[in-house]
């Protein structure tokens, strides 16, 4: 009886798993297929959400800026969005991750300044705000369906402490900005037709636990019996 119980136990929650359902694995995109992050090139951001910034020739006291739109266009499903920055490599004489400082805006509030490399530390003339992109993503808010903000980009060649013959070969930097968005979604209480259920399965356990308490001791009763009639 014991083996009886313990099979129907195991059969009860195998069969709770299954009505229930089985976890989902997260997936690998880090930007569902409607949210959309674009520049003022018509760059779109892909499903990766790797964002990648490419200038040439740069001379002390140069500028580069990009503008992107982060839009959400799912259907009523809020998202928050974060942003990280991952320095590739860098190559020549000039270290541009240290030389080139990096400015981030969204929606006209500053939530980065500092080296290109993302530690949120000061170039040499220009002031970082300490903020470590490299180890914290940025929180980009959230956005419900329709959602839009501003994202500006502003880089500065802080290089003229530099000697002249450091321009003479090409110097590279590489980084790559990665968006995540996740669904912004609050635990839902449980259903009326759900609680129903649990009740009835919690109580429908308890009724073949007792049945198999009681069936035991029956056949100890009826043995004592059987001996007493002897």
């Amino acid at each position: 009886m014991v083996r009886l119980t313990k099979a129907l136990i195991s059969f009860l929650i195998c069969l709770q798993i299954m009505m229930c359902g089985f976890p989902a694995f997260a997936s690998s995109k880090n930007l569902p297929e409607n949210f959309c992050v674009d520049d003022e090139n018509g760059i779109s951001v892909g499903e990766e959400g790797e964002y990648f910034m490419y200038a040439d020739n740069l001379l002390p006291g140069d500028v580069i800026t990009r503008t992107l739109t982060l839009r959400n266009l799912e259907q009523d499903v809020p998202y928050t969005l974060h942003m990280v920055g991952e320095p590739k490599e860098t190559t020549g004489p000039v270290n541009w991750l240290d030389n080139l400082h990096l400015q981030i805006i969204l929606n006209g509030r500053e939530i980065y300044a500092g080296r290109l490399r993302g530690d949120g530390k000061d170039t040499r003339t220009m002031k970082g705000n300490g903020i470590d992109m490299l180890n914290d993503k940025l929180d980009l808010g959230v956005y419900n369906m329709g959602d839009y903000g501003i994202l500006n980009f502003i880089v500065t060649a802080d290089a003229g402490h530099l000697a002249t013959e450091d321009f003479y070969k090409a110097s590279e930097a590489r980084i790559v900005w990665t968006f995540t968005a996740v669904k912004d979604v609050s635990p839902n209480p449980p259903k009326t037709g759900e609680i129903i259920y649990n009740t009835l399965y919690v109580f429908l356990l308890l009724i073949i636990i007792l049945c198999a308490v009681f069936y035991n001791r029956y056949r100890k009763l009826r043995a004592c019996v059987s001996v007493s009639k002897l």
